[in-house]
């Protein structure tokens, strides 16, 4: 009976070492590669449309001290964050992972999204959620207003209308 199992059992593993090997794709079809490159492209435009769309009207390139008194917040907006390798893309998505980082809820948004996405660029730092906030509202300032509630907790995004130039 002991025989009968082990000539059973190099049989199934001889059937498995008899398989034939897949070759591995060594390319892909043209019209694939062509589809993928076309779509980098378009999503590279895209992000340099939205940058240039957020700086377009900016009087001053240089960041301002933000004037935030650290005391008057809430501690989850205090405790530095590492945003790690930086952020870089619409900044809806921005303030949405942060308010989840904190405990919050996801950011209330008014008004209608503009045709370019709204992008903003923070690099690797560690530094109060706060300030984060601040940073993305600074860099969205023509085109929409981030608010922090602080009694409720909240996180509001306003679009601003086309010709809007309420500061």
């Amino acid at each position: 009976m002991t025989r009968f199992l082990i000539v059973c059992a190099l049989a199934m593993l001889a059937g498995c070492a008899a398989s034939p090997k897949q070759p591995l794709m060594t390319h892909g079809d043209p019209a694939v590669d062509a589809l993928n490159e076309s779509a980098l492209r378009i999503a590279r435009a895209a992000e340099q449309a939205a940058l240039a769309e957020s700086v377009k009207n900016s009087p001053s390139r240089v960041t301002q001290e933000y004037g935030i008194d650290l005391s008057t917040v809430p501690s989850e907006l205090r405790a530095p964050l590492l945003l790690e390798g930086g952020f870089h893309g619409e900044l809806e998505v921005f303030l949405k992972s942060l308010t989840s980082a904190i405990g919050w809820a996801d950011p209330v948004v008014y008004g209608s999204k503009p045709p370019v996405p709204m992008m903003v660029v923070l690099t690797e730092q560690r530094r109060p959620p706060i300030y984060w906030l601040a940073d993305a509202g600074y860099q969205a300032s023509d085109s929409a207003e981030v608010i922090v509630n602080i009694d409720m907790k909240a996180v509001v995004l306003t679009y601003k209308l086309p010709g809007d130039s309420r500061k």
